[in-house]
């Protein structure tokens, strides 16, 4: 072997000297283990300039022999916005809750005014009753008062059963009567013009609550068709970005069943050989094979090596541990 005679030249050169102390001669020879460590040193150096030749045969057979693995398909996460629904009933509910507000300030304010307006009336008319008492009791009072001095002068003049007073106290009377029913007339007349005021009240809030509907349905089909033209344009924005996503997700498997089929393509070439492995053994038994073909020169390559070499140099090298990629555990398990 190359090494054992370098190790003898080196003996011979270097080591095996004689040198005398005290007028003896003495000798001495190198260790096992520093014998181990040069013929590793040398071993080492002379395998360093092959080993890119190792590593390119190591590719070589790699790259003829490995399978690929289909890639795991992964779900690209492209997220679809939730389809919207154009429903007539849910779009007219929606439309009147929005005119909710407007509709109820309309109509409150309606009922406002005619409250407001009828009440002043029907305080009038209160106040019509209240002023009615009032003017009859002075008109009593004043007749009372007429008659009492009648009958008192009547009766200083000794005229207390004459015609004459009898005469002037039912004129009293008469026209105490007629007086009341002037302020009755008065009264009646005063009352059916305000009812007929409190009447076309009514039907001037009947007609604005009518007009309003009238508006408000106007207002609402405006509404309703607003709401309908939005819903529409959304449902349509929603469905080109859904077709898009579907595009986009269409493009993805068809990468990811392109990318299979160049790996089946790639494991299963035209070489007469790989089909037959195929056919006959499967993929298992390709791979085993690669990996026998590789670990095979790389136990010819460290044939010559320490433990200790070996595992420094597969430790080391990092572009040996690449090109041995997932087997690299495998065959530095042998060394451990």
């Amino acid at each position: 072997m190359i090494y054992s005679e370098i190790v003898r030249d080196v003996v011979r050169l270097n080591l095996h000297n004689n040198f005398y102390k005290g007028g003896s001669t003495l000798e001495y020879r190198i260790g096992n283990d520093e014998t181990n460590k040069i013929r590793d040193m040398y071993n080492s150096d002379l395998n360093k300039n092959n080993l890119d030749d190792l590593i390119g045969k190591i590719k070589v057979i790699d790259d003829t022999y490995r399978l690929s693995d289909y890639p795991e398909y992964i779900d690209p996460g492209f997220e679809r916005m939730p389809s919207v629904s154009v429903d007539a009933d849910t779009i007219r509910e929606n439309a009147i809750e929005s005119l909710g507000e407007y509709k109820n300030k309309s109509i409150d304010s309606i009922n406002s005014d005619y409250d407001s307006r009828s009440q002043k009336l029907l305080d009038a008319k209160d106040d019509l009753a209240f002023d009615l008492e009032s003017q009859k009791s002075n008109v009593s009072s004043y007749y009372d008062s007429a008659r009492t001095r009648s009958s008192n002068d009547a009766l200083d003049r000794g005229l207390a059963r004459s015609s004459i007073i009898i005469n002037v106290l039912d004129a009293f009377d008469n026209n105490e009567i007629a007086d009341l029913r002037a302020l009755d007339d008065e009264y009646t007349k005063s009352l059916n013009t305000i009812d007929f005021q409190l009447n076309s009240l009514k039907l001037q809030r009947e007609k604005a609550l009518s007009d309003f509907d009238i508006s408000y349905a106007v207002k609402l089909g405006d509404k309703i068709s607003s709401l309908t033209a939005d819903m529409e344009k959304k449902r349509s924005e929603v469905i080109k970005y859904n077709n898009e996503i579907a595009e986009k997700e269409k493009k993805y498997l068809d990468n990811y069943n392109k990318l299979v089929l160049d790996i089946k393509k790639s494991n299963i070439s035209n070489s007469n050989k790989m089909v037959e492995l195929v056919g006959k053994y499967g993929d298992k038994a390709i791979n085993r094979y690669r990996k026998n073909q590789i670990f095979d020169l790389l136990d010819e390559y460290f044939a010559n090596m320490s433990k200790d070499t070996a595992l420094d140099v597969l430790n080391t090298n990092d572009t040996l541990k690449d090109a041995l990629g997932s087997d690299f555990d495998e065959y530095i398990g042998r060394y451990q």
